[in-house]
């Protein structure tokens, strides 16, 4: 027998219309551990902004069972890198509020919004890819650059401090 180190386990599909509900396609095998919740996952988000995806326990599950996340939306919908839009509607009031108190934080500590919202989701040992928009090489290359770029670790301590994520989520170099 052939080895077949990539058997992809799971596959699902997500949108942002809430009329249509997500789907997934998930093994039924009596052996099979893999948690309900993650017939929900495509509801579940991990961001600066919003994190239910931990604190519902999804990704804690999908780690401790070894299932891969592919993160995608991590500037929720370009709002993290500066854009007018979050869910592709108008941000509200209190959605700017609250990036204006990471951008705060950000120039604090010498950090682009952009890198922190890459480096934070990437940092839950369930999340194995991030799956980001780009609309040209030069973006492609910020994106990579952000991604790459250092991050001290008293800014994450400070997002902790002003209860800006949660104290138990995993960071960057933990």
């Amino acid at each position: 027998m052939v080895p077949r180190p990539h058997l992809v386990l799971q596959v699902g599909q997500r949108t942002l219309d809430p009329r249509i509900p997500p789907r997934g396609i998930f093994p039924r095998q009596p052996q099979d551990q893999i948690d309900e919740r993650l017939a929900s996952a495509g509801t579940a988000r991990y961001t600066l902004l919003d994190q239910s995806a931990f604190s519902s326990g999804f990704l804690d599950t999908c780690a401790r069972q070894g299932v891969s996340v592919l993160a995608g939306g991590v500037f929720n919908s370009g709002f993290l890198a500066g854009g007018a839009h979050y869910d592709y509607r108008p941000a509200s009031a209190a959605l700017i509020e609250q990036r204006e108190k990471l951008l705060t934080l950000c120039r604090q500590h010498g950090v682009a919004l952009p890198a922190a919202a890459l480096q934070f989701t990437a940092a839950h040992p369930a999340i194995t890819s991030l799956v980001v928009g780009a609309r040209s090489s030069h973006e492609v290359d910020s994106i990579f650059a952000a991604r790459q770029a250092r991050i001290p670790q008293r800014f994450w301590q400070a997002l902790r401090e002003a209860r800006l994520i949660p104290l138990e989520a995993p960071l960057p170099h933990d």
